[in-house]
């Protein structure tokens, strides 16, 4: 049989339909993905798409990634499927990139794409991310790399990867950390390798999940009233600090936050900046929090409620945002 890669269509700007010619005000996945994958150019593989989902990013949640990483699974053990491309709305897509790459148990490339202008648009980028994506999930290359990201002729990994810009079609970037390599012409040019643990090589699984614990992100700023946490406190099971420089906050925040590790509530510190990392300081002895190291809020977010999920406690937790 010939060698297949599943395209999984969630929606997002890349099935989005507005006025034509513009790219700012659209309908997300308005476009099946039947539409998508009409008019590319000759692939190296044969191509099977899957409707998921027909919605913006910020509408997807917890569910739906369960959802997708399930179905990954199942088409996985198709010894044909050889790989997966997911289009995906752009604004979280960093977000189920770095759930999967924490929770999936298959080493077949695993990529999403997607667009930063509608397909009614002049000049969409979606039919050429698309087209990269497959070829890069039918690459041999791509194999074990964990979950990756294809979009704007770069190959990042779902760790370091983020949304860096609200407009432009070159709209993600690898942190302080780059990408892994390049695309062109439906070639893959990889430069480097993840070397933090991921899928197959994690203790996390969404095969036993049917929710993931609520984790609430608090965003510090100069005078940020305190009121905010006791708000989490009160629903969350675990709250990330997006904090000022190396995740830092003011006194009174920071008393808030013991009040929370002292009522068996984890705290991560990670930052609202764009690069660096969050270590242990003074305040997570006093306090105690758990710096987050150099992930970003919204992923430290996802692993702390993962760890949560596999009722792990303050030092495992410890050890996995070192580890992942």
């Amino acid at each position: 049989m010939e060698k297949t890669v599943c395209v999984l269509a969630t929606g997002g700007t890349i099935s989005g339909s507005g006025a034509p010619g513009q790219s700012a005000v659209y309908r997300s996945g308005a476009l099946d993905v039947k539409d998508l994958l009409q008019g590319l150019p000759e692939l190296p593989v044969a191509v099977r798409g899957e409707q998921l989902f027909g919605v913006a990013s910020d509408d997807l949640t917890a569910e739906n990634w369960i959802t997708l990483a399930r179905r990954i699974h199942q088409l996985a053990a198709d010894p044909d499927v050889c790989g997966f491309v997911i289009t995906h709305g752009t604004n979280t897509m960093e977000e189920t990139a770095f759930f999967l790459h924490l929770t999936l148990k298959t080493e077949k490339p695993v990529v999403l794409t997607g667009s930063m202008r509608p397909a009614t648009a002049v000049s969409p980028d979606g039919p050429m991310n698309l087209w990269q994506a497959i070829c890069l999930a039918a690459s041999p290359e791509a194999a074990g790399l964990g979950v990756l990201v294809c979009f704007s002729d770069a190959v990042y990994g779902a760790r370091d990867v983020q949304k860096i810009s609200a407009s432009r079609p070159q709209a993600f970037g690898g942190r302080e950390y780059g990408c892994l390599g390049l695309m062109r012409d439906g070639r893959v040019f990889l430069q480097h390798r993840p070397d933090r643990p991921h899928t197959t090589h994690t203790p996390f699984s969404a095969g036993h999940l049917t929710e993931l614990p609520r984790v609430d992100t608090v965003s510090f700023h100069a005078g940020a009233a305190p009121d905010l946490i006791d708000h989490s406190a009160s629903l969350a099971r675990g709250i990330v600090l997006a904090g000022a420089g190396a995740g830092h906050c003011s006194n009174v925040w920071e008393t808030r936050l013991k009040a929370c590790t002292q009522a068996g509530i984890p705290v991560v510190r990670g930052s609202r900046t764009m690069g660096g990392a969050v270590v242990w300081d003074t305040v997570d002895d006093e306090c105690g929090t758990l710096p987050g190291y150099t992930l970003p809020p919204q992923k430290l977010r996802i692993l702390l409620a993962l760890c949560l999920a596999e009722g792990m406690d303050r030092g495992e937790i410890h050890r996995a945002l070192q580890t992942y």
